[in-house]
């Protein structure tokens, strides 16, 4: 692979660098396809990518875009989609092709960025194909919380600097909570304590346990956790635990927990630990829910998807949240209201 992309980053820079098929304006005025394609015979697969690749950086950058959306609504095959993504990845919409191509080239970063933006393609795409056939079933929080979407919140729990692809996901969690009138609340990963204070806001009898590792043992997060709680009209209703969630005693609190929220360590084994200590923490008819279920977390995607094997498991649609209602068979399920968009409509 590494020397296809050896070999894409010359050919691409010989083509694409000549002023003879350029004009400044984008458009391409002199090309021999066949030409360039006889220095790749050897290669296979480069070809067919490069011929299809190079085709779409020809556009303008305001038409990659377009491309793609057309791809997508006409559900083109996958392979097209990724040339359109890795175009549009290369390309910065207001600078010229041959620019930014030689930035890139210049800065020595024309292979990464051509292997990041391959590889988060394709870790997507894993990601929906997988997610397609799972056992968790999907539905609008509206359609699982009947009567949620009325429910009012302060637009602080979401976080805009969260860099999360969907922010307002924390938004849901708040809500569910309050939703299910939930008492007692315990959370894996306290952070800065944004989402903490927003589930201790929904009832002056709510209170809630959050765990997380030490400042002192977090060399990354040390200094910010909590540091919201501190400062919080809620905060008597807050009891901070600092530990490794591995090492934590559940007995004190088992099966007493209303609503569970799991954000902490991502990885596979933390996920299965948080998963099982609060499966003996959780009160019955009580509900856990995860955040990151999505590629850029591979453990806890792989970890939630052998657990609907075992466990019936929701997800909200269009976030990166899925959850366990105690007693409740996703299947048999029937939601009490049809929350169906528009944008559903195929």
């Amino acid at each position: 692979m590494n020397k296809i992309f050896d070999r894409t980053k010359l050919w691409l820079l010989d083509y694409l660098l000549r002023d003879d098929w350029n004009d400044g304006n984008n458009r391409v005025t002199k090309f021999d396809a066949q030409k360039a394609l006889k220095d790749l015979e050897d290669m296979k697969a480069g070809r067919i990518l490069l011929k299809q690749f190079v085709e779409v950086l020809f556009s303008s950058g305001a038409m990659i875009g377009r491309i793609e959306r057309i791809l997508q609504s006409m559900r083109i095959p996958t392979y097209l989609l990724m040339h359109s993504v890795l175009a549009k990845c290369l390309l910065l919409l207001d600078v010229h092709p041959k620019a930014r191509l030689a930035e890139l080239h210049a800065a020595g970063m024309l292979e990464e960025e051509f292997g990041i933006a391959l590889n988060t393609h394709l870790a997507a795409v894993a990601f929906e194909k997988t997610r397609q056939i799972s056992k968790i079933r999907e539905l609008y929080a509206e359609e699982i919380f009947d009567g949620i979407s009325r429910i009012s919140l302060p637009l602080s729990i979401s976080n805009e600097a969260s860099h999360h692809e969907n922010h307002m996901d924390m938004m849901f969690v708040v809500a569910a909570a309050k939703h299910r009138g939930a008492k007692r609340i315990f959370e894996f990963g306290t952070y800065m304590g944004r989402t903490t204070v927003g589930l201790a806001s929904i009832d002056a009898d709510a209170t809630v346990t959050t765990l997380n590792l030490d400042p002192s043992e977090d060399t990354r997060y040390g200094p910010y956790i909590g540091k919201l709680i501190k400062d919080s009209p809620y905060r008597d209703r807050i009891t901070q635990i600092f530990s490794d969630s591995k090492k934590f005693d559940t007995t004190p609190y088992a099966k007493s927990m209303d609503y569970i929220f799991i954000d902490a360590d991502h990885s596979y084994d933390a996920v299965k630990n948080d998963t099982e200590k609060s499966l003996e923490m959780l009160a019955p008819g009580g509900v856990i829910i995860w955040h990151d279920y999505a590629p850029k977390s591979p453990g806890v995607f792989g970890y939630l998807q052998e657990l609907s094997l075992q466990r019936s498991l929701f997800r909200i649609r269009n976030t990166c949240l899925v959850l366990y209602i105690d007693g409740v068979d996703a299947d048999e399920f029937e939601p009490k209201s049809d929350a169906g968009f528009l944008e559903d409509v195929s």
